[in-house]
């Protein structure tokens, strides 16, 4: 993670990054099409954490409060190493180009009218 602090190094990580060609799992929802719309839903007008969520950040630690959906929409409260922290929220930022979902809906139906999925090579 050192490496990255250096100027432009970050960027260069990303650049090299989307010329990969990614082989993407996906296999079908154990809860169905509903449990697969309440999960799009949560992430489509929403940024990946709002700052009256973090509640601390010190000794290199961010601790921050948490919706726990399988344990009755439950607030909770968590501690990460900032890194961690920071690996888990970049995992929100979408790509150049990319957009994010808009119409839940429409991306389900989509994904639910594929008749099969090609296998990947690699």
């Amino acid at each position: 993670m050192a490496a990255l602090n250096r100027p432009g190094a970050f960027e260069a990580l990303c650049r090299r990054a989307a010329q990969i060609k990614w082989v993407v799992f996906i296999k079908p929802p154990f809860g169905g099409p509903d449990q697969v719309l309440k999960y799009l839903a949560r992430y489509t007008h929403r940024v990946a954490i709002s700052n009256s969520r973090i509640l601390s950040i010190e000794d290199g630690k961010v601790t921050f409060l948490w919706k726990d959906y399988a344990d009755g929409n439950q607030t909770k409260v968590m501690t990460l190493a900032a890194t961690e922290f920071i690996r888990r929220f970049l995992l929100h930022i979408l790509p150049a180009g990319r957009r994010r979902l808009q119409a839940p809906r429409s991306f389900l139906l989509r994904c639910l009218l594929l008749s099969h999925v090609r296998p990947c090579v690699v």
